[in-house]
């Protein structure tokens, strides 16, 4: 949990508005789960929105693989509500992370960033 926390963290720092979809073991009934897949969904505003400190990060978290540092396997996606491709992308995470591997449907975890944590 820890790792997927850190992980969560460094995304909503980037202050790119989108939502954090979390799917694995993590969310399954297994004892001590050890890793998480989770998928940082933006919109084509959002991305055409993003300043030079945003497009850095977009492109570090893309190009990076960070299950060895954090035991979470990340994807990227942008979708385009005005392009059936952003509906293509939509429903392909949608099966990845909508359906069991038994094509039982379960819930998917979602994470929205940024948000601020107050004390």
């Amino acid at each position: 949990m820890s790792n997927l926390e850190k992980m969560i963290e460094k995304i909503n720092h980037s202050a790119i508005a989108g939502t954090i979809w979390v799917d694995g073991s993590f969310l399954t009934e297994k004892l001590n789960p050890d890793d998480a897949d989770i998928v940082f969904v933006i919109s084509r505003d959002a991305y055409r929105a993003m300043t030079v400190p945003q497009r850095q990060f977009w492109q570090w978290y893309k190009q990076n693989d960070f299950y060895d540092s954090h035991r979470v396997h990340n994807h990227w996606a942008i979708l385009d509500p005005q392009d059936a491709s952003g509906e293509y992308v939509y429903a392909y995470w949608l099966r990845q992370f909508g359906f069991s591997r038994g094509d039982k449907i379960k819930g998917i975890a979602s994470v929205s960033v940024p948000h601020v944590v107050r004390s």
